[in-house]
């Protein structure tokens, strides 16, 4: 009975563990992908409560269509050799919706490193990609009704144009001759107009235009690209025609416009790769997280310490998170950065900060921010500013892309090197040595801690 409270009282910890991280659901499995462990973030997400998923397979939580298809068992394998596995897909919840997430699986182990169940970690993406799509379809609908809006008021200065049904010969314009490059005024001829198709261009479009007439299609619309007469630079153009037939069906002439939307080109690569940042810097939060919580549950003596340690740092995930938002995911200022790490840690009075302007990358802050939090925590707990007089002087410099940042204090009790590393001193090394791609150096001097961090900056 004793051993029976014991477990139950344990798993009632787990849950507290996890208090601060309700936008995330986390989930744990057994070998058999039967559900041991379900937070309060699985229960806001998926609908279920933790008793009603106790024991059930978690394939509950997948679509028909990936039960079948043997997604779960696929996951675990390879979160079994690779250690991991991520994936992005709708999900069910309990009333029957689905909903788009991303999530990661790794591998639970036990003493000797026995593999003993799977840890899930997802969170709800379904409002990002709404906002995307809705973004797409609605840049889709501008793009047309500019374009219509240029027929309708600017018809004298688009580039029109005409041909004859066999596209022998093109009759142009003095705006043809503007949006290919050609001097004010100039009207090119057949030849010199399609002397500035890119190589293929007139082939592949002559081809469409041709098929088109021989479906009797009395609309074509295309892209082409031109290297542009006056200064050689790439456009594309889009090119609407109108096909005018003979009574016998026979193509007499085609009426067609172009329009130079290589501008709008730009702005389609430039959301394509706004969304690939986007599901980056994701990835890397849930990375993140998944490492607090596994240094959390390994290192810490009790559950109720794996507790305090992960909510403390949880915080400050968030806090930097919330900077990087404030400057739209652009990056973050160092000093500001260093500012947010310690305000919490004491006034501003028992921190010395100095150090050239520099901007760190959205993972640079993240990272930094963690460390400075861990710092600041080992200085409140054991170094200067567990004295009424300690002081920390935190100074940087950047030179040659890289960044060197000391973290220096004085006033406090004697230091020495502690005879085992911490979950602290751990997730420092992690996030300077793996997110940062730098390393850091701490000396335990008679003044206190000193440590010294080298990253790149890029």
């Amino acid at each position: 009975m004793a051993e029976r409270n014991a477990a139950v009282a344990d798993e009632a910890l787990l849950e507290a563990i996890l208090r601060s991280a309700t936008d995330f659901a986390i989930v744990a499995t057994d070998l058999d992908g039967r559900v041991t462990f379900w937070n309060q973030g699985a229960e806001r997400v998926l609908g279920w409560t933790a008793d009603e998923m106790s024991g059930r397979p978690v394939e509950a939580m997948f679509t028909p269509q990936d039960r079948d298809a043997g997604v779960v068992a696929r996951e675990m394998e390879q979160a079994r050799v690779s250690g991991w596995a991520e994936d992005m897909r709708w999900h069910l919840r309990k009333d029957g919706q689905v909903f788009w997430a991303q999530g990661r699986l790794t591998p639970l182990r036990g003493p000797e490193d026995a593999l003993i169940g799977y840890l899930k970690i997802l969170r709800d993406r379904t409002q990002a990609r709404t906002v995307a799509e809705a973004r797409e379809t609605s840049e889709a609908a501008l793009r047309l009704s500019e374009a219509r809006l240029r027929l309708a008021l600017e018809a004298g200065r688009m580039a029109v144009w005409e041909t004859d049904g066999a596209l022998t010969t093109i009759i142009p314009t003095p705006e043809i001759g503007r949006l290919l490059g050609f001097p004010p005024g100039y009207l090119p001829s057949t030849a010199e107009i399609r002397s500035v198709y890119l190589p293929g261009e007139s082939a592949r479009i002559r081809a469409a235009a041709f098929a088109a007439m021989e479906r009797k299609e009395r609309f074509l619309q295309d892209e082409m690209r031109i290297r542009r007469k006056s200064d050689g630079a790439i456009r594309v153009l889009l090119i609407r025609v109108e096909a005018v037939y003979l009574p016998d069906g026979t193509p007499s002439r085609l009426l067609g416009v172009a329009i130079d939307i290589t501008e709008q080109k730009r702005a389609e690569e430039r959301q394509r790769l706004l969304l690939q940042e986007m599901s980056h810097r994701v990835k890397n939060t849930l990375a993140v997280v998944q490492a607090m919580v596994g240094l959390a549950l390994r290192r810490a003596e009790t559950l109720a310490e794996a507790e305090a340690a992960l909510n403390v740092r949880l915080k400050a995930l968030a806090s930097a998170h919330d900077l990087l938002t404030a400057g739209s995911w652009e990056g973050a200022d160092l000093a500001e950065v260093v500012s947010r790490a310690t305000c919490a840690h004491g006034p501003a009075e028992r921190f010395r900060i100095a150090g050239p302007p520099v901007r760190l990358s959205p993972d640079g802050a993240l990272a930094l921010s963690l460390a400075l939090q861990e710092l600041a925590t080992n200085a409140v707990k054991y170094g200067a500013l567990s004295t009424e007089g300690g002081q920390v002087e935190i100074g940087w410099t950047a030179a040659a892309e890289r960044l060197e940042l000391i973290w220096r204090e004085r006033g406090g009790p004697a230091v020495a090197p502690p005879e085992a590393a911490g979950f602290g001193a751990r997730l420092l090394e992690r996030v300077v040595e793996h997110d940062l791609g730098g390393r850091i150096l701490r000396r335990w001097e008679p003044g206190g801690l000193v440590c010294e961090i080298e990253a790149p900056l890029t």
